[in-house]
């Protein structure tokens, strides 16, 4: 939905937990454990993150490389709610977010967007997925990201919402 609306209005388009995957992979590029908080705050404060166009909409760059098309691997699925629960990393999130926000207007998607990363903004929308449409969701991403996505096999019609971000403290 925010996609859509970011597409509407002409603006940017960042869903935030592009930039946790995103270091996600970088971490496990350079082998660092996903368990080390104190490396894994190291190499977020290090990682320059830039929401760039592309042709089939918004391109997430790390260091220069856009790795948008690599996010969605089932190793970084699997390894991102232990990096993105790390506060050093949240801290280092939050301040790329709110860099890219300072370029221009954008539709930013995410946890604690209009409480802690973005709270002046003008304008804030917060939308809760129902369970009935969890599998549309899982269906379009694995459509934009491909076979190597694990979204189309993560749900279930029994399967609990998603808690693991709502689970841990609020960004810093």
């Amino acid at each position: 939905m925010g996609r859509l609306l970011a597409q509407r209005l002409g603006f940017r388009f960042l869903d935030t937990g592009a930039m946790y995957r995103a270091v996600t992979l970088a971490a496990l590029r350079k082998g660092i454990d996903l368990a080390d908080e104190a490396a894994l705050t190291r190499l977020a404060d290090s990682l320059e993150l830039r929401l760039v166009p592309g042709d089939s909409g918004d391109r997430l760059l790390m260091d220069g490389e856009d790795v948008t098309d690599l996010l969605r691997q089932q190793k970084v699925e699997r390894g991102v709610s232990l990096v993105a629960r790390v506060p050093g990393v949240r801290a280092a999130m939050v301040r790329q977010q709110q860099a890219i926000a300072r370029e221009g207007p954008v539709v930013m998607v995410g946890r604690d967007i209009g409480t802690v990363v973005l709270p002046d903004a003008r304008v804030k929308v917060f939308l809760k997925a129902s369970v009935d449409v969890r599998p549309g969701a899982c269906r379009q991403t694995t459509r934009r990201c491909g076979p190597t996505c694990s979204a189309a096999t993560s749900w279930t019609p029994s399967a609990p919402p998603r808690r693991c971000g709502q689970q841990r403290s609020r960004s810093r």
